[in-house]
């Protein structure tokens, strides 16, 4: 596979993520401020099947990255690798108190199918921080696909 290609297909993946995340962000802070959301149902389960999708994925490599940061990372994307190492560096350095560190994947990923309200306030939190990590990370591959603005 050629740069660009790996470059595009990394700008998609994060692409999708961060609309996956606001759509999801979207719903929990309407659901708290008990507003109505007018977005479809489909919509909002196909953000949370995006979402737990990547998740399924991120879950893994970060496991891996955490149990030996220095090996290699292999049968995935490069630009994948480097987002979960930036996420096990990321939880390093947070407080403790911060929902990207006290949360884990498997929590998110049952936070983003409950709709009670206290796990909703913990949702808006953890996505804030994830959708954060992955702008910073997509940075340099939108510059790829779209060039310097």
């Amino acid at each position: 596979m050629n740069t660009q290609w790996l470059t595009t297909e990394s700008f998609e993946l994060n692409q999708a993520i961060i609309s996956a995340i606001n759509r999801l962000s979207i719903h929990a802070k309407l659901s708290l401020a008990r507003k109505r959301d007018a977005a479809s149902v489909e919509s909002l389960e196909h953000a949370r099947r995006a979402l737990r999708d990547f998740l399924d994925r991120f879950g893994p490599l970060v496991r891996d990255i955490e149990r030996d940061q220095e090996a290699p990372i292999v049968g995935v994307a490069p630009r994948l690798g480097m987002l979960a190492r930036n996420y096990v560096r990321a939880r390093k350095t947070e407080p403790a108190h911060a929902p990207l560190r006290s949360a884990s994947l498997g929590e998110l990923r049952s936070l983003i199918d409950s709709d009670r309200l206290e796990d909703q306030r913990m949702l808006v939190e953890c996505l804030r921080e994830l959708r954060t990590l992955v702008e910073e990370h997509a940075h340099a591959d939108d510059i790829g696909v779209l060039g310097e603005m």
